[in-house]
């Protein structure tokens, strides 16, 4: 709807978004949730000898479970991730890492607005070692689900042992037979 048009219908009585004052932007969320939510499957983790119950606190350990799953059974074990739309990868794994490992600085260094080129760049080599860390996780990545287009419904019909999604993804887990 033209901002115009928003205006003259918010002056109408019972008004579905009334209040909208001349000239006011207005804007969309870009999404309702979080990003970068690690979900495990706990019978998968028992079978590769991890407990559940006490879940990896840093990326390292996350990789060591990840690559240990895997390890159990090449098939089902390891991570998927959603890369039909590319920027999945960068939302959702890397710039959470980056900032982690980085710092709010260097993260907004590396990230923010006005920047150019990519975190491998030669010119930003901060972005290296986000990237150095993700590599390991490609190592233990599935063949196919990674690649499917709703890689979490791989997960949760246990074709892989761990995926990364959102806040969101839980209710996609269970629509798709897995109970959380």
């Amino acid at each position: 709807m033209h901002p115009r048009q928003l205006y003259q219908a918010s002056l109408l009585p019972k008004a579905t978004d009334p209040g909208v004052k001349e000239g006011q932007l207005v804007s969309i969320p870009f999404t309702a949730g979080t990003f970068g939510i690690i979900y495990a499957n706990k019978t998968m983790l028992t079978a590769a000898g991890l407990d559940p119950t006490k879940p990896p606190t840093t990326w390292e350990q996350l990789i060591s479970w990840i690559t240990a799953t895997h390890a159990k059974n090449a098939q089902t074990g390891g991570i998927t991730l959603g890369l039909n739309v590319s920027s999945t990868g960068l939302d959702w794994a890397l710039e959470p890492l980056a900032y982690a490992y980085l710092g709010k600085s260097a993260y907004q260094a590396l990230f923010g607005k006005g920047r150019h080129g990519g975190v491998g760049q030669p010119q930003r080599p901060q972005g290296a070692e986000p990237l150095q860390r993700a590599d390991p996780a490609v190592d233990a990545r599935q063949p196919g689900p990674r690649h499917r287009r709703r890689p979490t419904v791989a997960f949760a019909q246990g074709k892989s042992a761990f995926d990364i999604g959102g806040t969101f993804t839980l209710s996609s887990i269970q629509q798709d037979g897995m109970d959380p």
